[in-house]
C-alpha cells in the first residue's frame, strides 16, 4: 500500500537568508490507497491545491510514500 500524506508548509516570518529558510511541516490528512487506486485519481487530486487558514495561504501538496 502507499501511504498518502497531504502537507502544508508554512514558512517562518523572516528567515536570515533565503538559501537557508526553514519552515513547519504537518500532516493534514492522512491515507492509505493501494497502488491501482492512486493511479486511478484525476491529476487534479494527485497536485498541490491552495487552502486559506485563518487568513494565511497554505500550499498542500499529496506526496506519495512506499
Amino acid at each position: 500500500m502507499l501511504l498518502l500524506a497531504v502537507l502544508a508548509a508554512l514558512p517562518t516570518p523572516s528567515p536570515p537568508v533565503p538559501s537557508q529558510a526553514q519552515a513547519t511541516v504537518r500532516i493534514v490528512r492522512g491515507a492509505q490507497v493501494t497502488k491501482q487506486e492512486w493511479e486511478g485519481l484525476p491529476l487534479s487530486r494527485k497536485r498541490e491545491t491552495l487552502v486559506v487558514e485563518s487568513g494565511r495561504r497554505i500550499i498542500v501538496r499529496v506526496v506519495e510514500f512506499e
